[in-house]
């Protein structure tokens, strides 16, 4: 090894010894930092406001669906004469009462699977 040195290398730590304009630097990130700032915020007020538009879209439709799905799981499997028997039987005697009891013995298997 040498106890020359480059030339070139001693003129390039020469140029890290210079001020560099520091406030310009940090004036350029911090206004980066502020357009992106703000494009995240546009982008989350869009992204809301396309959800909401959805969920109002959907919103009749979808309460549609719920009560008929309420109305046919609620219908009774045998007809009863008497009203008030009826209603005291109807917790058991209606297709939920059939349909959840088939999803219980299917939940095993829905965990082996899955």
């Amino acid at each position: 090894m040498t106890d020359e040195r480059d030339s070139d290398l001693d003129a390039l730590f020469a140029e890290t010894e210079e001020e560099l304009p520091a406030d310009a630097f940090v004036a350029g990130v911090e206004a980066g930092v502020a357009r992106q700032k703000s494009r995240n915020l546009a982008l989350r007020i869009a992204g809301c406001l396309g959800v909401l538009m959805i969920a109002v879209l959907f919103a009749g439709p979808v309460q549609h669906a719920v009560s008929a799905l309420t109305l046919a799981l609620t219908y009774p499997l045998i007809s009863l004469d008497s009203p008030l028997l009826a209603q005291l039987l109807l917790p058991i005697n209606n297709v939920a009462a059939l349909v959840a009891p088939c999803l219980l013995a299917l939940w095993p298997v829905y965990r082996r699977v899955f």
